[in-house]
């Protein structure tokens, strides 16, 4: 079997490189185009993952915040059934402070176990 001219098979003139150059790179363009079009897509559903969570991360804040001022609330009505409000106050404040640095000391979940050097 022959090859014709007309073949695709055919090698390319002389004069089709700069046309095939011109198609390359503009193939190349538009495959580069697409990918970032990908990308960007990829980027935005992961940034309004990320901005959801953090949302709902922050109204469950603010909701265990409100629960604590009430639970102080209630410590301070409590204690002032046997002592003066002065007094309650200041427990209650002592109370919330202890509780505080014991939450602080506490080992953090992130960080790796002592490792041991033998």
């Amino acid at each position: 079997m022959a090859i014709s001219e007309d073949d695709s098979l055919a090698p390319a003139s002389p004069q089709d490189w700069p046309t095939l150059a011109a198609r390359f790179l503009e193939d190349l363009s538009k495959m580069i185009q697409a990918e970032i079009h990908l990308a960007e897509l990829g980027l935005r559903n992961a940034l309004q993952a990320q901005i959801d969570q953090m949302l709902a991360t922050l109204a469950v804040a603010g909701l265990v915040g409100c629960a604590l001022l009430c639970v102080l609330a209630a410590v301070v009505l409590l204690l002032h059934h046997w002592i003066d409000w002065w007094a309650a106050f200041a427990l209650t404040a002592l109370l919330s402070a202890l509780a505080a640095l014991v939450v602080r000391s506490r080992p953090s979940r992130t960080s790796a176990p002592p490792t041991e050097n033998n």
